[in-house]
């Protein structure tokens, strides 16, 4: 019976090893969070500022970095050796050749808009821009990436309008100044910059001509109308509808990161982009809109039900691990009811059939050593001490039970 429970017992021992191994692989025990955004004065850095904000605040220690290259901020996100767990896109990405990236949601539409200087025309259009200068963003930019394309396709040639390609802060200035004639931006139109440009009387925005099959031929943007009074309805700014093109702007992390950041990251980004905008509608954003990156499994959970409630009760790192410690303890609970229900039937079969059979074969075997005048090792006379004291055990039972054989009335039923 011994070897029975040992075997047993070690089996249980081996599961709940092999469980909790599961369980403590399950998690990222990393908590640091870092947080990749755009040029200081953009939309992506100002939303990484609010994410690092709010995280910190709720007991996760965030960092903020910033790269004027932001299409190559999915690269850091990417790189398992990179620090960088958030960042964002706005821009055709092949997700095959980003396998550790998943999608926190898309937030807002970003408008591909260009600022021309105002002394250009009375009433200044794209078609004003040819053969002068036109900013359109650091290489590797977001707003480089669809500003180019964009102008390439209504004709115009780099080689006799010149595309200036230095950070966009400083295309700005340079427009301002009168060195360049436009500067395009990609930022959503509630952000600062944006209405700064706007109201600035030395810079008009332009808009769009056939913004359906220009959005068409670039293929991963869509056709923006931006109402009268955008970005201030006191001045009428902009005096009438402004037809152009954007991209969802889409917040990606690692796929390592772990649940409870997450679940912030996402009720942040609810916080602050769910609200109707100019360019979407209330409850448009966050979601999984921009569908060239998989969904965050976590992400997708909360927006479609909120945080699980384990992640309210216990820490981040108990709550991340529910699921599994439940399954652990289910499978514990089996265990424990297979031995309730069987480990005693095969104590009594032990008992009744093959012990009496495992100790006939013991005694013979001594026996034949007795005749053959070879000694009993050690283990032969500890099991023989053990089979003499509990044959002991039984004939002082039997002796008692016979005692007391007088104090038991016969059973009238009983024939035999």
């Amino acid at each position: 019976m011994n070897k029975t429970v040992f075997a047993f017992v070690g089996s249980i021992v081996l599961i709940v090893v092999g469980g909790l191994a599961y369980v403590l692989t399950g998690v990222n025990w990393n908590r640091s969070v870092t947080i990749e955004g755009g040029p200081t004065i953009g939309f992506f850095y100002q939303t990484a500022q609010s994410l690092n904000d709010y995280l910190n605040e709720n007991g996760i220690n965030s960092n903020l970095r910033h790269r004027d290259d932001t299409l190559k901020i999915i690269e850091d996100v990417n790189d398992s050796s990179s620090p960088v767990d958030i960042g964002f896109i706005a821009q055709s990405v092949d997700a095959q050749a980003y396998p550790n990236v998943t999608s926190l949601g898309s937030i807002v539409s970003e408008p591909l808009l260009f600022f021309v200087r105002a002394d250009l025309a009375k009433s200044p259009s794209l078609s004003d821009l040819r053969g002068g200068c036109v900013h359109v963003g650091p290489p590797s930019s977001g707003v480089n990436a669809l500003a180019v394309p964009t102008l390439k396709a209504y004709g115009f040639d780099p080689r006799i309008t010149k595309f200036t390609t230095t950070p966009t802060s400083e295309g700005i200035e340079d427009v301002r100044a009168g060195k360049c004639d436009a500067v395009a931006t990609l930022f959503p139109p509630t952000t600062p910059v944006i209405k700064e440009l706007a109201l600035d009387p030395r810079l008009r925005v332009i808009g769009l001509p056939d913004t359906v099959a220009l959005a068409s031929e670039i293929g991963y943007v869509q056709a923006l109308e931006l109402p009268v009074g955008s970005f201030s309805v006191t001045q009428r700014m902009p005096t009438s509808v402004l037809q152009t093109i954007g991209i969802p702007v889409t917040v990606i992390a690692k796929r390592s990161l772990p649940p409870q950041s997450v679940f912030l990251v996402a009720e942040r980004l609810d916080q602050l982009f769910s609200r109707a905008t100019i360019t979407s509608a209330a409850g448009q954003f966050p979601s999984f809109l921009d569908v060239q990156i998989p969904p965050n499994d976590a992400a997708q959970t909360f927006y479609e039900r909120g945080r699980p409630w384990e992640f309210s009760v216990f820490p981040g790192v108990v709550a991340e691990l529910f699921d599994r410690l439940v399954l652990l303890i289910s499978i514990l609970l089996i265990l424990s009811s297979i031995y309730k229900l069987f480990l005693p039937d095969l104590r009594r079969t032990w008992l009744d059939m093959i012990r009496p059979q495992h100790e006939a074969a013991f005694l013979a075997t001594i026996l034949k050593q007795r005749e053959r005048g070879q000694p009993l090792s050690d283990r032969q006379l500890k099991q023989l001490r053990g089979l003499i004291d509990r044959r002991d055990r039984e004939t002082a039972r039997n002796r008692l039970i016979e005692s007391l054989r007088h104090h038991v009335t016969p059973d009238p039923n009983n024939s035999t």
